[in-house]
Protein backbone atom coordinates (compact mmCIF):
# COMPACT_ATOMS: atom_id res chain seq x y z
CA UNK A 1 0.00 0.00 0.00
CA UNK A 2 1.59 3.42 -0.75
CA UNK A 3 0.30 6.54 0.16
CA UNK A 4 1.87 10.00 -0.08
CA UNK A 5 3.46 10.67 3.92
CA UNK A 6 5.46 13.70 4.35
CA UNK A 7 5.48 13.43 7.92
CA UNK A 8 5.85 9.42 10.06
CA UNK A 9 6.85 8.84 13.40
CA UNK A 10 9.51 6.30 14.35
CA UNK A 11 9.37 3.15 15.16
CA UNK A 12 13.30 3.41 16.12
CA UNK A 13 13.71 4.64 19.35
CA UNK A 14 14.48 8.42 19.52
CA UNK A 15 16.25 10.10 22.26
CA UNK A 16 13.46 11.98 24.53
CA UNK A 17 16.09 13.59 26.78
CA UNK A 18 16.95 17.17 27.75
CA UNK A 19 17.91 19.32 26.42
CA UNK A 20 16.13 18.45 22.90
CA UNK A 21 12.99 17.46 25.05
CA UNK A 22 11.47 19.58 28.35
CA UNK A 23 8.97 18.09 29.99
CA UNK A 24 6.17 20.71 30.41
CA UNK A 25 4.18 19.09 33.44
CA UNK A 26 3.28 15.56 34.61
CA UNK A 27 0.29 14.36 33.38
CA UNK A 28 -0.14 12.09 36.45
CA UNK A 29 1.12 13.62 39.24
CA UNK A 30 2.82 11.36 42.16
CA UNK A 31 4.02 8.20 39.33
CA UNK A 32 7.67 8.95 38.85
CA UNK A 33 7.13 7.07 35.32
CA UNK A 34 3.70 7.97 34.52
CA UNK A 35 3.01 10.41 31.71
CA UNK A 36 4.56 13.29 30.56
CA UNK A 37 3.65 16.19 28.44
CA UNK A 38 6.78 17.03 26.69
CA UNK A 39 7.93 19.71 24.27
CA UNK A 40 10.73 19.87 21.46
CA UNK A 41 13.24 22.38 21.64
CA UNK A 42 14.72 23.81 18.15
CA UNK A 43 17.67 25.87 17.24
CA UNK A 44 17.09 28.42 14.41
CA UNK A 45 19.33 26.77 12.22
CA UNK A 46 17.90 23.39 12.70
CA UNK A 47 15.60 21.33 9.88
CA UNK A 48 12.08 21.36 11.11
CA UNK A 49 10.72 17.99 10.66
CA UNK A 50 7.47 18.72 10.53
CA UNK A 51 6.12 17.22 13.80
CA UNK A 52 4.21 18.78 16.61
CA UNK A 53 6.33 20.57 19.06
CA UNK A 54 4.40 19.38 21.84
CA UNK A 55 3.61 15.92 22.65
CA UNK A 56 2.75 13.26 25.94
CA UNK A 57 5.56 10.88 26.73
CA UNK A 58 3.94 7.36 27.43
CA UNK A 59 6.49 5.07 29.53
CA UNK A 60 6.22 0.99 28.76
CA UNK A 61 3.97 -0.75 31.48
CA UNK A 62 5.98 -3.33 33.76
CA UNK A 63 5.45 -5.29 37.01
CA UNK A 64 7.93 -6.43 39.44
CA UNK A 65 7.00 -9.62 41.24
CA UNK A 66 8.49 -10.52 44.10
CA UNK A 67 9.35 -14.19 43.74
CA UNK A 68 12.72 -15.99 44.12
CA UNK A 69 13.59 -15.07 40.89
CA UNK A 70 12.34 -11.55 41.44
CA UNK A 71 11.12 -11.28 38.38
CA UNK A 72 9.85 -8.08 35.44
CA UNK A 73 6.64 -8.65 33.74
CA UNK A 74 7.00 -6.34 30.77
CA UNK A 75 4.10 -4.73 28.77
CA UNK A 76 4.06 -3.75 24.65
CA UNK A 77 1.83 -0.86 25.14
CA UNK A 78 4.22 1.59 23.88
CA UNK A 79 4.39 -0.13 20.73
CA UNK A 80 0.37 -0.65 20.72
CA UNK A 81 0.49 3.12 20.26
CA UNK A 82 2.79 3.44 17.63
CA UNK A 83 1.43 0.56 15.70
CA UNK A 84 -2.33 1.75 15.97
CA UNK A 85 -0.79 5.47 14.13
CA UNK A 86 0.66 3.49 11.58
CA UNK A 87 -2.24 1.52 11.02
CA UNK A 88 -4.20 4.44 11.12
CA UNK A 89 -1.81 6.38 8.49
CA UNK A 90 -2.33 3.52 6.14
CA UNK A 91 -5.84 3.55 6.02
CA UNK A 92 -6.25 6.97 5.86
CA UNK A 93 -8.02 7.84 8.96
CA UNK A 94 -6.47 11.03 11.15
CA UNK A 95 -4.89 9.58 14.21
CA UNK A 96 -1.95 11.37 16.21
CA UNK A 97 1.51 10.70 15.03
CA UNK A 98 3.72 8.26 17.51
CA UNK A 99 7.10 8.05 17.70
CA UNK A 100 8.92 5.18 19.58
CA UNK A 101 11.64 6.95 22.59
CA UNK A 102 13.67 6.41 25.57
CA UNK A 103 14.08 8.71 28.45
CA UNK A 104 15.96 9.01 31.50
CA UNK A 105 14.63 8.25 34.75
CA UNK A 106 16.69 8.75 38.32
CA UNK A 107 15.10 6.44 41.10
CA UNK A 108 14.26 8.73 43.64
CA UNK A 109 15.67 6.00 46.04
CA UNK A 110 18.67 4.64 45.02
CA UNK A 111 19.72 7.50 42.32
CA UNK A 112 20.57 5.33 40.18
CA UNK A 113 19.51 6.44 36.10
CA UNK A 114 18.19 3.82 33.47
CA UNK A 115 16.30 4.41 30.18
CA UNK A 116 12.59 4.02 30.17
CA UNK A 117 11.44 2.92 26.41
CA UNK A 118 8.26 4.38 25.43
CA UNK A 119 6.31 6.46 22.74
CA UNK A 120 5.72 9.93 22.44
CA UNK A 121 2.30 10.66 20.87
CA UNK A 122 1.88 14.34 19.91
CA UNK A 123 0.01 17.13 20.16
CA UNK A 124 -1.99 18.51 16.99
CA UNK A 125 -3.97 21.27 18.18
CA UNK A 126 -2.28 24.86 17.61
CA UNK A 127 -2.11 27.72 19.77
CA UNK A 128 -5.59 29.24 19.82
CA UNK A 129 -7.60 25.38 18.97
CA UNK A 130 -9.47 23.80 21.64
CA UNK A 131 -10.65 20.29 21.91
CA UNK A 132 -13.81 19.18 23.99
CA UNK A 133 -13.50 15.44 24.82
CA UNK A 134 -16.40 13.26 24.53
CA UNK A 135 -17.53 13.26 28.34
CA UNK A 136 -18.34 17.24 28.56
CA UNK A 137 -20.12 16.62 25.25
CA UNK A 138 -22.18 13.29 26.55
CA UNK A 139 -22.42 15.10 29.98
CA UNK A 140 -23.78 18.12 29.19
CA UNK A 141 -26.22 16.42 26.62
CA UNK A 142 -27.37 14.35 28.85
CA UNK A 143 -28.37 17.04 31.69
CA UNK A 144 -29.49 19.35 28.96
CA UNK A 145 -31.32 17.48 26.59
CA UNK A 146 -32.07 13.84 28.03
CA UNK A 147 -32.77 14.49 31.76
CA UNK A 148 -34.89 17.38 30.72
CA UNK A 149 -37.44 14.96 28.55
CA UNK A 150 -37.72 12.73 31.63
CA UNK A 151 -35.57 9.80 30.50
CA UNK A 152 -33.53 7.88 33.11
CA UNK A 153 -29.68 8.00 32.37
CA UNK A 154 -26.73 7.12 33.84
CA UNK A 155 -22.38 7.19 32.68
CA UNK A 156 -22.95 3.88 30.88
CA UNK A 157 -24.69 6.03 27.98
CA UNK A 158 -21.17 7.43 27.51
CA UNK A 159 -20.89 4.12 25.99
CA UNK A 160 -23.58 4.05 23.81
CA UNK A 161 -23.09 4.93 20.09
CA UNK A 162 -26.66 6.39 19.40
CA UNK A 163 -26.31 8.46 22.52
CA UNK A 164 -22.69 9.59 21.58
CA UNK A 165 -24.13 10.39 17.32
CA UNK A 166 -27.05 12.16 18.62
CA UNK A 167 -25.29 14.09 21.12
CA UNK A 168 -22.88 15.24 18.93
CA UNK A 169 -24.85 16.04 16.43
CA UNK A 170 -26.98 18.69 18.93
CA UNK A 171 -23.76 19.67 20.56
CA UNK A 172 -22.24 20.58 16.87
CA UNK A 173 -25.77 22.34 15.85
CA UNK A 174 -25.79 24.25 19.21
CA UNK A 175 -21.97 25.52 19.03
CA UNK A 176 -21.30 25.90 15.45
CA UNK A 177 -22.61 27.24 12.19
CA UNK A 178 -21.44 24.05 10.63
CA UNK A 179 -23.25 22.77 7.22
CA UNK A 180 -25.46 20.05 7.58
CA UNK A 181 -23.10 18.22 5.43
CA UNK A 182 -20.17 18.99 7.94
CA UNK A 183 -22.05 17.69 10.30
CA UNK A 184 -22.78 14.42 9.11
CA UNK A 185 -19.02 14.03 7.59
CA UNK A 186 -17.97 14.17 11.24
CA UNK A 187 -20.87 11.84 12.29
CA UNK A 188 -19.61 9.98 9.93
CA UNK A 189 -15.92 9.85 11.39
CA UNK A 190 -17.11 8.60 14.77
CA UNK A 191 -18.75 5.39 13.05
CA UNK A 192 -15.64 5.22 11.24
CA UNK A 193 -13.50 5.62 14.54
CA UNK A 194 -15.91 2.52 16.01
CA UNK A 195 -15.25 0.67 13.06
CA UNK A 196 -11.41 0.81 13.76
CA UNK A 197 -11.58 0.01 17.12
CA UNK A 198 -13.61 -3.39 16.26
CA UNK A 199 -11.44 -4.47 13.80
CA UNK A 200 -8.30 -3.96 15.62
CA UNK A 201 -9.14 -4.91 18.86
CA UNK A 202 -8.95 -1.48 20.69
CA UNK A 203 -11.04 -2.13 24.06
CA UNK A 204 -10.27 1.17 25.31
CA UNK A 205 -12.38 4.11 23.28
CA UNK A 206 -14.01 5.51 26.91
CA UNK A 207 -15.85 9.06 26.35
CA UNK A 208 -12.04 10.66 27.45
CA UNK A 209 -10.16 8.96 24.36
CA UNK A 210 -11.64 10.75 21.65
CA UNK A 211 -12.77 14.82 21.64
CA UNK A 212 -14.07 17.43 19.21
CA UNK A 213 -11.71 20.00 17.56
CA UNK A 214 -12.67 23.25 17.53
CA UNK A 215 -9.86 24.97 14.98
CA UNK A 216 -11.48 29.08 15.05
CA UNK A 217 -8.33 30.20 12.82
CA UNK A 218 -9.60 28.22 9.87
CA UNK A 219 -10.70 30.70 6.99
CA UNK A 220 -13.13 28.01 5.64
CA UNK A 221 -16.13 27.55 8.31
CA UNK A 222 -17.11 23.88 8.01
CA UNK A 223 -13.03 23.37 8.16
CA UNK A 224 -13.52 24.80 11.92
CA UNK A 225 -14.52 21.36 13.47
CA UNK A 226 -13.71 17.41 13.34
CA UNK A 227 -12.84 14.87 14.90
CA UNK A 228 -9.72 15.16 17.02
CA UNK A 229 -7.14 11.99 15.37
CA UNK A 230 -7.43 9.75 17.04
CA UNK A 231 -5.24 8.78 20.08
CA UNK A 232 -4.86 6.83 23.46
CA UNK A 233 -4.73 3.17 21.25
CA UNK A 234 -2.73 1.66 23.04
CA UNK A 235 -4.79 -2.10 23.76
CA UNK A 236 -4.81 -2.79 20.31
CA UNK A 237 -3.69 -5.93 18.79
CA UNK A 238 -3.24 -7.28 22.20
CA UNK A 239 -0.24 -5.33 22.79
CA UNK A 240 -1.32 -4.38 26.41
CA UNK A 241 -1.03 -7.70 27.60
CA UNK A 242 2.20 -9.28 29.48
CA UNK A 243 4.49 -11.17 27.52
CA UNK A 244 4.87 -14.34 29.56
CA UNK A 245 0.38 -14.49 28.83
CA UNK A 246 0.98 -13.41 25.22
CA UNK A 247 3.37 -16.58 24.86
CA UNK A 248 0.76 -18.82 26.73
CA UNK A 249 -2.25 -17.95 24.77
CA UNK A 250 -0.06 -18.55 21.60
CA UNK A 251 0.41 -22.15 22.00
CA UNK A 252 -3.35 -22.78 21.44
CA UNK A 253 -5.28 -21.34 18.05
CA UNK A 254 -8.27 -21.30 20.02
CA UNK A 255 -6.94 -19.69 22.98
CA UNK A 256 -6.12 -16.75 20.77
CA UNK A 257 -9.76 -16.97 19.26
CA UNK A 258 -10.76 -17.13 22.46
CA UNK A 259 -8.81 -14.12 23.72
CA UNK A 260 -9.93 -11.86 21.34
CA UNK A 261 -13.53 -12.69 21.31
CA UNK A 262 -14.03 -12.64 24.98
CA UNK A 263 -11.42 -9.82 25.91
CA UNK A 264 -11.08 -7.66 22.91
CA UNK A 265 -14.80 -5.78 23.48
CA UNK A 266 -15.66 -2.89 21.96
CA UNK A 267 -15.72 -0.27 24.69
CA UNK A 268 -18.50 1.60 22.54
CA UNK A 269 -22.20 -0.61 22.58
CA UNK A 270 -25.35 0.06 22.06
CA UNK A 271 -28.98 -0.59 23.39
CA UNK A 272 -29.40 -2.50 25.62
CA UNK A 273 -25.70 -3.45 26.61
CA UNK A 274 -24.27 -0.03 25.69
CA UNK A 275 -20.29 -0.63 26.47
CA UNK A 276 -18.32 -4.01 26.28
CA UNK A 277 -19.62 -6.03 23.72
CA UNK A 278 -18.20 -8.46 20.88
CA UNK A 279 -17.05 -6.46 18.12
CA UNK A 280 -19.34 -9.01 15.75
CA UNK A 281 -22.26 -8.06 17.30
CA UNK A 282 -21.20 -3.80 17.27
CA UNK A 283 -20.41 -4.09 13.56
CA UNK A 284 -23.54 -6.30 12.93
CA UNK A 285 -25.76 -3.23 15.21
CA UNK A 286 -23.90 -0.05 13.16
CA UNK A 287 -24.40 -2.06 9.74
CA UNK A 288 -28.06 -1.97 10.55
CA UNK A 289 -28.22 1.19 12.02
CA UNK A 290 -25.76 3.51 10.03
CA UNK A 291 -25.43 1.60 6.98
CA UNK A 292 -23.34 3.54 4.85
CA UNK A 293 -20.66 5.29 7.42
CA UNK A 294 -20.04 1.64 8.10
CA UNK A 295 -19.49 0.37 5.41
CA UNK A 296 -17.12 3.25 4.68
CA UNK A 297 -15.54 2.29 7.67
CA UNK A 298 -15.12 -1.42 6.66
CA UNK A 299 -13.84 -0.32 3.42
CA UNK A 300 -10.88 1.37 4.75
CA UNK A 301 -9.67 -1.07 7.57
CA UNK A 302 -10.30 -4.33 4.85
CA UNK A 303 -7.88 -2.12 2.74
CA UNK A 304 -5.05 -3.13 5.02
CA UNK A 305 -3.52 -6.64 3.80
CA UNK A 306 -1.21 -9.02 6.31
CA UNK A 307 1.49 -7.81 4.38
CA UNK A 308 0.99 -4.42 4.98
CA UNK A 309 0.74 -5.06 9.09
CA UNK A 310 3.98 -7.29 9.20
CA UNK A 311 5.48 -4.02 7.90
CA UNK A 312 4.61 -2.04 10.35
CA UNK A 313 5.33 -4.49 12.89
CA UNK A 314 9.06 -4.63 11.08
CA UNK A 315 9.05 -1.21 11.74
CA UNK A 316 8.86 -1.82 15.49
CA UNK A 317 12.88 -1.90 16.78
CA UNK A 318 12.82 -4.49 19.96
CA UNK A 319 9.12 -5.66 19.23
CA UNK A 320 9.64 -9.32 20.33
CA UNK A 321 8.51 -11.74 17.73
CA UNK A 322 5.49 -13.22 20.18
CA UNK A 323 3.72 -9.65 20.08
CA UNK A 324 3.64 -9.75 16.48
CA UNK A 325 2.46 -13.51 16.01
CA UNK A 326 -0.29 -12.54 18.72
CA UNK A 327 -0.95 -9.47 16.24
CA UNK A 328 -1.26 -10.87 13.29
CA UNK A 329 -3.34 -14.32 14.54
CA UNK A 330 -5.88 -11.60 15.85
CA UNK A 331 -5.67 -9.57 13.05
CA UNK A 332 -6.54 -12.91 10.97
CA UNK A 333 -9.18 -13.62 12.64
CA UNK A 334 -11.23 -10.59 12.66
CA UNK A 335 -10.45 -9.50 9.05
CA UNK A 336 -12.44 -12.72 8.25
CA UNK A 337 -15.07 -12.03 10.52
CA UNK A 338 -15.71 -8.61 9.63
CA UNK A 339 -15.85 -10.10 5.87
CA UNK A 340 -18.43 -12.46 6.73
CA UNK A 341 -20.54 -9.83 9.03
CA UNK A 342 -19.95 -7.62 5.73
CA UNK A 343 -21.49 -10.87 3.38
CA UNK A 344 -23.94 -11.48 5.99
CA UNK A 345 -25.59 -7.85 5.55
CA UNK A 346 -25.46 -8.07 2.00
CA UNK A 347 -27.07 -11.09 1.62
CA UNK A 348 -30.05 -9.80 4.43
CA UNK A 349 -30.46 -6.78 2.08
CA UNK A 350 -31.27 -8.48 -0.91
CA UNK A 351 -33.28 -10.86 1.03
CA UNK A 352 -35.05 -7.85 1.89
CA UNK A 353 -35.44 -6.39 -1.38
CA UNK A 354 -36.95 -9.52 -3.34
CA UNK A 355 -39.32 -9.86 -0.43
CA UNK A 356 -40.35 -6.07 -1.28
CA UNK A 357 -40.30 -7.00 -5.11
CA UNK A 358 -42.53 -9.73 -4.62
CA UNK A 359 -44.81 -7.85 -2.49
Amino acid sequence: MSLDKKIRGSGHFIDANYPEYIVLRDVHEGDVKGKMELARTTKLDEEDDGKPKRGIFKPMHEIFKKRKNKKIYRYANHYGEYVAYRIAEEIGMPACIVDMAKRKHVNRYTRKTSDIEGCISYIHKLQGDSVVSGITILEEYRREVMEKQGIKTNSSDNNNIDTIIKAVDWYLRKKSDLSNQRINEILKSIVEMTVFDCAFGNSDRNDDNWGIWFKPNEEDINQRVELYPTYDNERILGFMEREDIVRSILENDESVKRYHNETLLSRIGFPPEKEKVNYKDMINYMLEHYPEWTRSGLDKVLNLKEKDLEEILDECEGLEDSYKSFSMAIFKDRRENIRQCLNEYYLKQSSRKYEGEEL
